[in-house]
């Protein structure tokens, strides 16, 4: 703060916006910002490193923003998709590996305005706009260096020194759309309007006598009053209607906090506590969530949670009823009872994501929810069918319908986003679908080195992945999937015998031959001694 009113203060008076001031005095002022910015910068020089570090993987992550949203714009490039769409198209024109670059499964803006500007209203839209924000810094520019006033011209420099600022810092950053940011832009706008015009005073042209024959004065006078009292009443409306929605959207993200509050003591006592204690957790949560946006439907996360806590729930009424079914002497009841609620909630998340994807169709991982809880009907339809139990007032349909809308689901999210789990998802349906090549060309397409210029956090997700190729391999007895996944483990981690010894016994077992010898030769080359060599 002090840095840059010392800067605008030097500025104003090298350009001789205030009273001049003895040279002594802004001589002053310029060494001691230098010696200011010099201290600091010495002082502060660690963070300083720290915050260039964050800046290169902030350029990763926005030139992928930038990247979709440029996309975006090419694909809808004269009306573009429509206010507030960046969000909704931004899913398809994304990198796979988002993720691994900080970027939220949930992408509201561009991070740029002028790219939001683009994406959203299109060519047409952005031209209008630049030629009102031109024009405007136009006039200012000719206020501030004609003007006799120089009051006039330093509140002029102020405004279009705070439009400079706002529309750089809104370059890589959203401010400029949140609500917040959205007011000191459109104030500061306001206000360098405000001084153009008080630079150039407006005058009536039309009188009153033009329009209504014997009557003197102008328009302006006969139509002042009433223009006041509908400006004011509009005004009236708009703070009516903006204080009941934050009073609305207040009650809503109470409801969802204390939804999110039950929901993760539920989910840290999954391993240990009783399965009626998790239940009456994830109940407490759902009411919550099914209230928040009850309040106010366009509480998208809201929705979410519902889904996931009611696809959660479903699962545990699941395990109630196992326990139900080995128990001598449960009764018919107490098991359709249990059935009955384990068909109701995986019902109840089926409409709650349906509702969701009518709203937003890519919202975050909703299509890899989608796949779990078509998983899941497909398997509560078959123990339906096997308890004799008539669920048909919540699901039906047959199971392998439903099988075939999750391997859609889980397709489409692995064509948005690489992440293990998702091939992992992909790999098992395919797999209980009896596709078992299908599945193994899934993972080892998803287990591709990620290359050399990569932090920790993509080594980690790309052992992650190798890791699950190897289980499924193994589960199919795949011998060339095993060794290939081992092969990749071993170039990982080069010292670690553990993937050398079972790479070796896969291909003896298999008999992989060439695999063998490839595998030697790699080991020769690490360790010529190695006795392993000699055992083979």
């Amino acid at each position: 703060g002090g840095l840059s009113q010392a800067f605008f203060l030097i500025v104003a008076v090298s350009a001789g916006l205030v009273p001049s001031l003895p040279r002594r005095v802004v001589a002053a002022l310029v060494w001691g910002m230098v010696l200011l910015i010099t201290t600091v910068t010495v002082l502060l020089w660690p963070m300083l490193l720290g915050r260039l570090k964050d800046l290169s993987l902030s350029i990763q992550s926005r030139s992928i923003i930038w990247k979709g949203s440029w996309n975006i714009f090419l694909d809808h490039p004269i009306f573009g998709g429509g206010p507030g769409t960046f969000r909704i198209y931004f899913p398809n024109f994304r990198a796979p590996d988002y993720y691994l670059h900080e970027i939220s499964h949930v992408t509201l803006y561009s991070h740029n305005y002028f790219l939001d500007l683009l994406c959203e209203t299109g060519i047409l839209g952005f031209a209008c706009f630049m030629v009102f924000l031109g024009a405007m810094v136009y006039a200012g520019g000719r206020v501030l260096l004609r003007h006799t006033d120089w009051r006039l011209r330093l509140m002029m420099l102020a405004a279009l020194a705070g439009l400079l600022a706002i529309f750089g810092s809104n370059a890589s950053s959203p401010n400029a759309r949140w609500p917040i940011g959205a007011s000191s832009l459109w104030t500061v706008l306001g206000v360098t309007c405000g001084l153009i015009l008080q630079a150039t005073p407006w005058q009536p042209r039309v009188s009153l006598a033009d329009v209504l024959p014997g009557r003197t004065g102008t328009l302006w006078d006969r139509c002042r009053r009433p223009a006041m009292l509908s400006v004011m009443a509009l005004m009236g409306g708009l703070v009516a209607y903006g204080s009941h929605s934050s009073r609305q959207y207040f009650k809503s993200q109470t409801h969802y906090l204390d939804g999110l509050r039950a929901m993760n003591t539920a989910t840290d006592l999954m391993r240990g506590a009783p399965t009626e204690e998790l239940i009456r957790y994830f109940r407490e949560a759902a009411a919550h969530f099914q209230e928040s946006v009850r309040i106010d439907p366009k509480n998208y996360s809201g929705w979410y949670k519902l889904g996931s806590v009611y696809t959660t729930l479903s699962q545990l009424e699941n395990d109630r009823l196992q326990a139900v079914v080995d128990r001598p002497d449960a009764t018919r009841t107490a098991l359709e009872q249990t059935a009955a609620m384990m068909n109701r909630y995986a019902r109840d998340a089926f409409d709650t994501y349906r509702s969701l994807a009518a709203m937003w169709p890519d919202y975050a991982e909703i299509h890899y929810n989608f796949g779990l809880l078509y998983r899941r009907i497909a398997h509560i339809l078959r123990t339906n069918e096997a308890l004799r139990f008539d669920g048909s007032r919540y699901l039906q349909g047959d199971p392998e319908d439903w099988e075939q809308e999750a391997l859609k689901h889980l397709l489409r999210m692995r064509e948005m986003s690489n992440r293990a789990e998702v091939a992992h998802l992909l790999a098992q349906q395919l797999q209980h679908m009896g596709r078992d090549d299908e599945a193994i060309a899934v993972l080892r397409e998803a287990a591709v080195h990620p290359g050399d210029r990569v932090d920790a956090a993509e080594l980690e997700s790309y052992r992650s992945m190798l890791l699950v190729y190897l289980q499924s391999a193994a589960q199919l007895n795949n011998g060339a999937a095993i060794v290939d996944a081992l092969d990749k483990l071993w170039d990982l981690a080069p010292l670690d015998d553990r993937y050398i010894d079972q790479l070796l016994a896969a291909a003896v077992r298999h008999n992989l031959m060439d695999d063998l010898r490839k595998a030697l030769d790699k080991l020769e080359k690490q360790n010529p001694l190695d006795p392993r060599l000699f055992r083979y």
